[in-house]
């Protein structure tokens, strides 16, 4: 009766001890929840009004962020009795299964890492990865987050980033606006050249360096096909694309006819 006593007691104080132990880990965890989300916050502003590059700020924002949560783990596996040789043993142990189990998550981390070295886009670029395009509008340690033209947010992991060829859509100041349009048969070849021509000078977004250019291409039964470029604004792009389309449109119905 008394050793079923003293066990009854033994088991009490150790549920209580594992009682406290996990009510002060518990609180370790929400705290360092807190505190990374309200660093990571002061950091990336901080880094704002210093003028730091944003890819490179959020990056570091986040970096502290995920520093924080790291410290707080460990913190509370302590409180819940696990020593440092333990918790070192204990990552050595699961160290093989942990990296099989996420290297998907360890490769995207190292292409984040890589992203930000080489920086290849910044936040605020149009780039085309794969399938998806979008403005980059966040860099993170693990993915990269895309807004698409029709305002949908595409996330995708940065290995899959890293991986694939890049397409920075927005990395040089100006772009080509490129169309290919046959002369019409009752137009001659030259002052069908020539209403081409003076359609892509028209354009208000044109740049006047590199010069507009028309080019015949291809005979096609009765027609000749004329590649028109024009250089523009890369941020000015989809309307000058819109405008030479029309203002070419215009030249060919206003050129003269042959009788």
């Amino acid at each position: 009766m008394l050793e079923s006593l003293e066990v009854s007691e033994a088991a009490l104080g150790m549920a209580r001890v594992w009682a406290i132990r996990t009510l002060w880990a518990v609180v370790i965890m929400l705290v360092g929840w807190l505190m990374a989300g309200w660093l990571s916050s002061r950091t990336g502003r901080g880094l704002d009004r210093a003028h730091l590059e944003p890819t490179l700020a959020r990056f570091l924002a986040g970096l502290v962020r995920w520093t924080v949560l790291v410290i707080a783990a460990v913190s509370a596996l302590s409180a819940l009795g696990v020593h440092t040789t333990s918790f070192a043993a204990l990552i050595g142990a699961a160290g093989l299964a942990v990296a099989l189990g996420f290297q998907g998550t360890l490769a995207s981390f190292a292409a984040g890492v890589l992203l930000i070295v080489f920086r290849p886009f910044r936040v605020g670029d149009t780039i085309r990865v794969g399938a998806q395009q979008g403005r980059v509008d966040q860099i993170d340690l693990f993915t990269t987050a895309l807004d698409t033209t029709d305002n949908r947010r595409v996330v995708v992991p940065n290995h899959l980033v890293f991986g694939q060829t890049i397409e920075n859509l927005t990395f040089h100041g100006r772009r080509v606006v490129e169309l290919t349009v046959p002369s019409p048969n009752a137009v001659d070849v030259e002052d069908a050249r020539r209403a081409l021509e003076e359609a892509a000078r028209s354009l208000p977004e044109g740049l006047e360096e590199p010069a507009p250019e028309v080019q015949a291409i291809e005979l096609q039964a009765a027609q000749v096909m004329f590649r028109v470029r024009v250089w523009v604004p890369t941020e000015r792009l989809a309307p000058a694309s819109d405008a030479l389309v029309r203002a070419a449109r215009r030249a060919l119905d206003a050129a003269p006819k042959r009788g």
